[in-house]
Parts: structure tokens; sequence; C-alpha cells
């Protein structure tokens, strides 16, 4: 509506998959207003329950990378080959300093995910995963993170001291 500078629009999908909609004004892309939107029939909606990580880290290095994959099932506990899904990663740290600031969640649309964080602090980290809105199978999970520093290997290039007094 030209007098208000409201407009209203409708998109009705007609296949089942992954559609991107991006919308336009007088033929010029708005910009940040691109939408990814997932049509699956219901029955291939992922459940929570059936949902695991295929490479299970127990343990990692302080501030390094670690990476899961997540691989998700629907409610017949068959493999899903698509994405769009609501997955969610939560940390349960006793320090809120310890809680990753960078956790990422990519999504190539196959029906698996990449999660990865880098943990901050030394010490057991506990973190849930879940598919929308429902845990997945053995989450919560915790992950030992120790200190990758050797003290064999720390040495003392240079020492020395140097003593000033007064004239």
């Amino acid at each position: 509506d030209p007098n208000t500078g409201k407009y209203h629009s409708e998109y009705v999908p007609k296949a089942l998959g992954k559609h991107s909609i991006k919308l336009k004004h007088n033929d010029k892309p708005i910009p940040n207003h691109e939408y990814a939107v997932v049509v699956r029939d219901p029955s291939e909606k992922p459940s929570g329950k059936h949902c695991h990580l295929k490479n299970l880290v127990k343990e990692a290095p302080v501030r390094k990378p670690v990476e899961y994959i997540l691989k998700t099932r629907n409610k017949d506990n068959k493999p899903t080959n698509i994405g769009g899904d609501d997955v969610d990663i939560e940390f349960d740290c006793d320090n809120p300093l310890n809680t990753p600031d960078d956790p990422a969640i990519f999504d190539p649309n196959t029906g698996d995910y990449k999660i990865s964080f880098t943990p901050k602090e030394k010490g057991p980290l506990k973190f849930h995963i879940k598919v929308n809105g429902e845990e997945i199978k053995n989450s919560p999970f915790t992950l030992k993170v120790y200190s990758n520093i050797d003290p064999r290997k720390c040495f003392i290039n240079a020492w020395s001291v140097h003593l000033y007094a007064p004239q």
C-alpha cells in the first residue's frame, strides 16, 4: 500500500525441500531480507530422542576448537536428508566465564549439522544439544577440558636482575 508503506505478500511452496525467499522493492533487493524456508513432510521432522552425535569428542585442550557432527533422524528412527531444523546448544557451567562465546552450528541442508565451539577454561564442560526443542540422545554431554601447556617444554630464555643503589 503506497499510502502506508506496508506491503503484504504470500508464498505457497509447491514442492518439499528448502526454499529461499528474497524480497525486492521496485526490482531491487531489500538488504537483510532473505529468508530460508524448509518444507517437509511432517513424518520426516527430526525427533531429538533419535538424533545423535557421530563423533563424540570426550577430551579437548583449552582454547582449541571442538567439532561434533549431529546426525538427525525422524520419529521412525530413519535418517533425515534435509536441514532447516532448530538446533541449539546450551552450556551448563558453574562459572559463566567458562561458557564458550563462539558456539556455531552449520547447516549444509543434508540432515547433518556441524557443531563447534572453543573451550575457554580447564575442567569439565557440560552441554546440552536440542533439535526442535527436544534433547538429543545421551544429552547432556560432558567434555573434559585439559591444559594444553606441557611444563616439560617450558623454559626461561634469559633471566637477569639489575639492582641500582642511589649514589
